[in-house]
């Protein structure tokens, strides 16, 4: 048999083609390791100062049940993992993962669901010291790595007049000055949308353009060109309904993210509606730092 006549039926070439993708990173990322212990020092330094840093952010409702589902996300690579929905009997090591995460923080209101954050690999984090539990569910985690930044994680859940936005915003307005000048990111569900009606408090599209005065924008508008309203990818199907799509899961990035950014990925309705009501969405970013 001719290999090179060879066709993979329709759909899994799209995702030998990714797991590619992620194998042919983790190869070149050991490849370097072996290279960079066999510099001399002062090579060693040149390697350190003109070398490609990565990051891969994942967002993901899990629909509960997270530890069950481990093994769906690992395939993803992520070097930083936002998880609403997320219990906290699954902060234990687990041999799910591909490995053991870094760092991991919890934060919810019952045990059973609340808002998890995992890191890998070369990243850890820790939790900012500006967090204020009023905004509970808006975790603000200083990351360090190979590449360093600010980011609030986010699950949104309604507010005392049913509001989804006004969480957003007033968190926001908070953490403004400790937001100004840094490399920042938010990831996470955040139930809104510009399509969704007015309710009381405010309008998803007055923290957009508290988040734009920033610099901050959405990475899936910036990436596919298209109007928060007009999303042809959803990321949400209520009550796992194809025919009840949603975006409402987000990663935002200031300016100097946004130009690192690489890919974006939405993930497939057909792979994931398995799992959860959402589908992940995944940011690559990648840096060559300077002399």
């Amino acid at each position: 048999m001719n290999c090179s006549e060879f066709e993979l039926p329709e759909g899994l070439s799209d995702i030998f083609e990714k797991i590619y993708l992620i194998e042919k990173e983790r190869v070149t990322s050991c490849l370097a390791h072996v290279l960079h212990d066999r510099l001399s020092p002062s090579l060693r330094h040149l390697w350190k100062a003109v070398k490609m840093t990565n990051v891969r952010i994942t967002a993901w409702n899990c629909n509960g049940g997270f530890q069950r589902k481990l093994g769906a996300v690992r395939a993803l690579a992520p070097d930083i993992l936002v998880v609403p929905e997320c219990g906290d009997g699954a902060m234990p090591q687990s041999d799910l993962w591909h490995s053991s995460p870094t760092c991991v923080e919890w934060v919810g209101r019952i045990p059973s669901k609340g808002l998890g954050v995992f890191s890998f690999g070369e990243y850890s984090f820790s939790r900012a010291p500006f967090y204020n539990p009023k905004h509970m569910l808006i975790l603000p985690i200083e990351v360090s790595g190979p590449m360093s930044f600010l980011l609030l994680a986010v699950w949104t859940l309604p507010d005392d007049e049913n509001s989804y936005v006004r969480p957003l915003v007033e968190a926001w307005e908070e953490y403004e000055k400790h937001i100004e000048g840094r490399d920042v990111l938010m990831a996470g569900d955040f139930n809104a949308s510009v399509i969704f009606p007015k309710k009381p408090g405010y309008h998803f599209s007055a923290f957009l353009d508290l988040v734009h005065g920033q610099g901050v924008r959405s990475l899936y508008h910036e990436h596919s060109g298209e109007d928060h309203g007009g999303e042809q990818m959803p990321t949400f199907f209520m009550h796992r309904d194809r025919e009840k799509p949603f975006h409402i899961d987000y990663i935002f990035a200031g300016t100097a993210m946004r130009s690192r950014l690489r890919s974006f990925e939405v993930g497939n309705q057909n792979e994931w509606l398995g799992h959860s009501d959402h589908v992940p969405i995944t940011a690559h970013f990648e840096d060559t730092r300077g002399l």
